[in-house]
């Protein structure tokens, strides 16, 4: 007779073994997913190019514009032309230290060359950006250029630099805030057009902007005042709104019509407190509106009275026929104001640097595409 139990024991014991060796050789399972030393984290931001636009050239004459690459997680790597070609003898360079680029030289020929700028930034734990650009070059040609002078087109603004200015110009989009405010409390402004100006005849601010009225209205109650005033003029034959005039000082003060709009430009500087009027500081300042009350003109452009003081400092020298400032109690600040002003009024437009007239011509030569 077989003996039944020995089988069973048998099975018994090859289980508790099958179950110990599975104790002893399996772990125990890890639920968290552990991350791979190389897996390179995507980058979403995109690369912005800045300036939006580039300014005109003239063949034979030195021409530098500057491109700057931002929201670059990583820094740039490589910058080329990726697509059309720059005009014969200008190069594009990186910079270094600098996540930019330099378009500097030469321009050999008059034309308009349209060519794309690419960039590739570093690929360090992160995927390295890249982003291309499409820019426009005028060349012209300084024999064909006409008496107005540089012509530029951005968007939907045109006028011409005067030759005499010896000037170029970067276009862009921003909410910057724009004079007349100084210490703003307001935040940003509206996105306006602005153009800034290099190389210009007097050290400081050259900067010409285009808003829409009603937006630009709406940032302060002052700003308000010089729409509705500009409103209610119909060109420059009509006498200058008080509203217009800056302040406490306000100079050479005449009306300008551009070329579908109108406006009054004057001579004027920020007074804070008892301070002279300064080369440093004195401006020309322009406030203008299109025909149809659409669009807002703003220019600021430092300029230079040769019967000036250079700056505010007590060791700045007063001109031989310039008007002292005074100090202490033979300071009749009302009295030196009306001297002053009187002068500037006086002073020949042309005595100026730049020159008032040639200022005047450049804003006479703004167009305004109506959208």
């Amino acid at each position: 007779m077989k003996n039944k139990t020995a089988p069973v024991l048998s099975a018994f014991i090859l289980t508790v073994f099958f179950l110990i060796a599975c104790s002893l050789f399996t772990g125990p399972i890890d639920a968290t997913p552990q991350p791979d030393p190389y897996y390179f984290e995507p980058v979403t931001e995109v690369l912005i190019f800045e300036p939006d636009s580039l300014p005109a050239a003239q063949a034979g004459v030195l021409y530098e514009a500057k491109i700057n690459i931002t929201q670059n997680v990583t820094p740039l790597n490589s910058v080329s032309i990726s697509n059309g070609a720059l005009p014969a003898g200008l190069e594009l360079v990186q910079m270094d230290g600098e996540d930019a680029a330099m378009i500097r030289g030469i321009p050999e020929e008059s034309g308009t060359y349209k060519f794309t700028v690419f960039a590739g930034c570093v690929g360090t734990m992160v995927s390295g950006q890249i982003g291309e650009k499409e820019y426009e070059i005028v060349v012209t040609d300084p024999a064909a250029s006409t008496a107005g002078g540089l012509p530029v087109s951005y968007d939907n603004i045109t006028f011409e630099i005067p030759l005499e200015l010896n000037s170029s110009v970067s276009s862009s989009k921003t909410t910057d805030v724009e004079f007349p405010y100084i210490n703003p409390s307001n935040g940003l402004m509206a996105e306006h057009i602005a153009f800034q100006f290099t190389n210009f005849p007097a050290a400081g601010t050259a900067r010409l902007m285009l808003f829409k009225a009603s937006e630009y209205a709406a940032y302060g109650q002052p700003l308000q005042e010089a729409v509705a005033a500009l409103l209610s003029g119909a060109d420059a034959s009509q006498p200058l709104p008080d509203e217009l005039l800056q302040g406490e000082f306000s100079a050479q003060a005449q009306p300008i019509n551009f070329k579908n709009g109108h406006g009054v430009r004057q001579l004027t500087q920020v007074l804070t407190n008892f301070a002279p009027i300064t080369n440093e500081e004195l401006f020309y300042y322009y406030q203008g509106i299109t025909t149809d009350g659409e669009y807002f003109v703003s220019a600021i452009f430092h300029v230079n009275a040769p019967f000036l003081v250079s700056n505010g400092s007590p060791d700045a020298v007063t001109p031989a026929d310039g008007i002292p400032f005074g100090s202490g109690t033979d300071l009749d600040f009302p009295a030196y104001l009306s001297a002053v002003t009187q002068k500037l009024n006086d002073a020949p437009a042309d005595s100026y640097t730049p020159s008032l007239l040639i200022l005047d011509r450049l804003i006479e030569s703004i167009q305004i595409a109506i959208q």
